[in-house]
């Protein structure tokens, strides 16, 4: 991560003028340089398939973030079918930005073998999970999502739990401290990843409902491991110039590392309390 910031800037001055590179990498870290991520084995075989165009058209509403944009538009690939085929998405953005077409000639017809469209209006707050990250949940959903998850058979989207137990409240002593758990209680809460964190809106946004948290004299269960891992030193320099980096602090979000952590599963044990809780009684 740290060669590919040194080596590859997201920005060249020329001439008094800024020009935003971009490159196709096979590494989480290549969004911190501007890079779109995707594996050499897709993108070996995608050469030689046809293309899936993917129309985006509209505007974001207030409060959705790029990472709502991306749950939806991944759920729509996977659920399309794109394994070993190259997509190419179009429409005003990229007229806009003069990206990929001369857009100062007549357009020819674009032919694709399959087609998808998506009206960003539509695109709304949402989160993921239970199990896989690809399993998008919108926000005014996951209450109702998350008890049928209890309900469910065991599988991505079900945990199978007996109704007498789905109400079950586990008491435990951590650290001194009287603690208790339910099921789909947070145990661990992290900020991370290096796709999330290198989008400054969201990190900005985390930051400033951290702010309002403080100010609202709000704490984080003294149970709950935090975290704060971004994908780069630049974050933390933003953070911190900005005078928001201390609220996060206060919350327990403070800086652990940077690169691949929590979203990759690094993020060590759980506290002994903790984990004999969900272990013993869970």
């Amino acid at each position: 991560m740290v060669s590919s910031i040194w080596f590859n800037p997201s920005t060249w001055v020329r001439e008094g003028m800024l020009y935003p590179d971009s490159v196709m990498g096979t590494d989480l870290q290549t969004t911190m340089i501007n890079g779109w991520l995707g594996s050499w084995w897709d993108r070996s075989r995608s050469c030689n398939a046809w293309p899936v165009g993917f129309k985006l058209k509209g505007k974001l509403r207030d409060g959705v973030t790029a990472t709502d944009l991306v749950l939806t538009v991944t759920q729509m690939l996977r659920k399309h079918g794109v394994v070993g085929k190259f997509v190419e998405f179009y429409e005003s953005y990229f007229m806009a930005n003069k990206m990929f077409v001369d857009h100062n000639g007549q357009l020819e017809e674009r032919v694709y073998s399959s087609h998808l469209e998506l009206n960003l209006k539509d695109v709304e707050p949402c989160v993921s999970g239970p199990k896989r990250p690809h399993d998008r949940v919108p926000l005014r959903e996951m209450k109702e999502d998350w008890k049928s998850c209890l309900n469910n058979r065991i599988g991505f989207k079900g945990f199978a739990i007996p109704k007498k137990s789905q109400t079950k409240v586990v008491e435990f002593s951590f650290r001194g401290r009287t603690a208790e758990l339910r099921h789909g209680d947070v145990v661990i809460a992290a900020i991370t990843s290096c796709t999330n964190t290198s989008n400054p809106s969201i990190m900005l946004g985390a930051a400033l409902v951290a702010k309002k948290a403080c100010e609202l004299c709000l704490e984080v269960k003294h149970w709950i491991k935090t975290g704060l891992a971004p994908g780069s030193i630049v974050v933390t320099k933003y953070l911190e110039k900005s005078g928001l980096q201390k609220y996060l602090d206060k919350l327990g979000f403070n800086t652990v590392g940077y690169g691949c952590t929590t979203c990759s599963g690094n993020s060590g044990d759980l506290d002994e309390e903790v984990a004999s809780a969900i272990s013993d009684d869970g």
